[in-house]
């Protein structure tokens, strides 16, 4: 609820009254030129962060190459991560193996080789469809990844 002034009120000599439509704003010059001096901090501000962004992509395409290999990296550690997790969620299925990560010897690209393993879910189909527990029915899952070099 706005307050009425009365009419019979002037304000000190330093304010400064605008009307706009049906109310009165009043300020002085030295909030106008704080309110000056913010706005212009705040596009000083605004240009500085728009160069430094520029900056920044500008450095992150010089690097894609680097980048591209974090992110590769970055899935590949996923990936490992989601088989070890997975692993243990089956546990109580029955045996299990988990990964051992080595180092590349640099004779070839990266490769992933398991044997003996056992598909779960495939597993529990063919169990069932036999008619008794998961030793009954073991569907094996080779799987090498990558040359077949080594």
């Amino acid at each position: 609820k706005s307050a009425l002034v009365p009419s019979w009120w002037q304000p000190a000599s330093e304010y400064v009254v605008s009307s706009k439509s049906k109310t009165r704003n009043y300020t002085c010059v030295d909030l106008q030129m704080l309110l000056k001096r913010a706005a212009d901090a705040e596009e000083k501000r605004r240009v500085a962060l728009e160069q430094a962004l520029g900056s920044a992509v500008l450095s992150f395409c010089a690097s894609a190459d680097a980048w591209a290999a974090v992110a590769q990296a970055a899935a590949e550690l996923d990936a490992l991560v989601a088989l070890g997790c997975s692993a243990r969620a089956m546990e109580s299925d029955g045996p299990v193996c988990f990964p051992t990560v080595s180092q590349p010897n640099g004779a070839g690209p990266p490769t992933f080789e398991a044997r003996d393993l056992r598909h779960p879910t495939l597993q529990r189909c063919a169990s069932a469809l036999a008619g008794g527990g998961a030793e009954r029915a073991v569907v094996p899952s080779d799987i090498h990844l990558g040359s077949a070099g080594s």
